[in-house]
């Protein structure tokens, strides 16, 4: 598998940083030392060389807020990024680059640099977590393959979804081969790749692969869990876009069923169903009946969730798309 030509989806092994020890380190200049007065003072002299420190004291704190004061105030993600940095560093000092807990601070570092669009040092610190926990844990283990995982969409960002595609096939390949296929993180790597292919709009490379996950969380869940419900709705979802409109309904009417009998209708897993319910309805050209539906979807996410919600906001959407079809 090639994240670039000719590349290994591994980074070459580097230098590994060193862990630093604390267990013999010189006394810092900061920490007060056992003082022995050359001679006693009287109370007068001591009050007087009180009052001098509390003085100076007083001196230096104006100096550090003035000095504060005439900086640049930073934005607070600036202020969160530089918090992490500060703290991994701290990490990797006390417990050596390789310890899992500088790994997990190396990896919550690389997600704010996502988030805040700086990819090029997200995918640095990715790399790094790749290339130790490879080093020292071997290519193939869960959590170097997790590791290769975390590194997708950041790729996908960038825009090379080929490099992406490629990486996810490869921890897929590589989790059915050392865990098996019905493992869990196997699973996993299945939905994740059924939802890429959805997203690139090849339903019929997603639809046995949801399909697949379905039929696993039916195994290890049971047929009536929500895990294995949104499953089917993902695979009447497939049937849908791929204009198999009728066995689509087949399939979203016995999982809202189920969800009915074992939920109720004040249930996420329910009204997951529903959505999709409304969108085949509308495939189906009952316009009205799909928009009443979907007013039900809205005015549970309002009660349960607020206007600002993500999900009631697609809700929202939703309803907006049926009035303007």
């Amino acid at each position: 598998m090639n994240l670039q030509a000719g590349a290994n989806p591994f980074i070459e092994p580097g230098q590994p940083h060193a862990a630093q020890s604390d267990n013999a380190r010189s006394p810092s200049p900061e920490e007060t030392p056992d003082i022995t007065p050359l001679c006693k003072l009287t109370a007068e002299e001591a009050e007087h060389d009180y009052q001098k420190q509390l003085t100076l004291l007083a001196e230096q704190t104006a100096h550090h807020d003035a000095r504060k004061a005439s900086e640049p105030s930073l934005d607070e993600p600036t202020q969160q990024i530089r918090l992490l940095e500060s703290q991994v560093e701290r990490q990797r000092e006390v417990l050596g680059d390789s310890d899992p807990e500088t790994l997990e601070a190396y990896h919550e570092l690389s997600l704010e640099y996502q988030f805040n669009g700086q990819l090029e040092k997200a995918e640095e610190l990715q790399r790094r977590i790749i290339d130790t926990r490879s080093r020292h844990l071997g290519e193939s283990h869960p959590d170097t393959l997790r590791s290769l995982l975390y590194l997708t969409p950041i790729l996908y960002a960038k825009g090379e979804e080929e490099a992406a595609d490629q990486l996810q096939l490869y921890v897929l390949a590589t989790r059915e081969r050392v865990l098996g296929q019905s493992h869990a993180d196997t699973i996993e790597s299945v939905e994740q790749l059924a939802v890429t292919y959805e997203n690139e709009k090849q339903w019929d490379e997603a639809l046995p692969l949801y399909t697949r996950v379905q039929e696993a969380n039916s195994i290890t869940y049971g047929p009536d869990h929500c895990s294995t419900l949104e499953a089917s709705c993902a695979v009447a979802r497939m049937h849908r876009f791929r204009g198999h409109v009728q066995e689509a309904w087949q399939l979203q009417d016995a999982a809202y069923q189920r969800s009915m009998r074992n939920h109720g209708p004040e249930h996420d897993c329910t009204q997951v169903c529903v959505a999709e319910l409304v969108q085949i309805v509308n495939a189906q050209g009952n316009k009205e009946k799909a928009r009443k539906l979907q007013q039900g979807v809205v005015n549970y996410y309002v009660a349960k969730l607020g206007r600002d919600h993500p999900w009631t906001m697609e809700a929202f959407e939703d309803m907006e798309k049926l009035k303007s079809s």
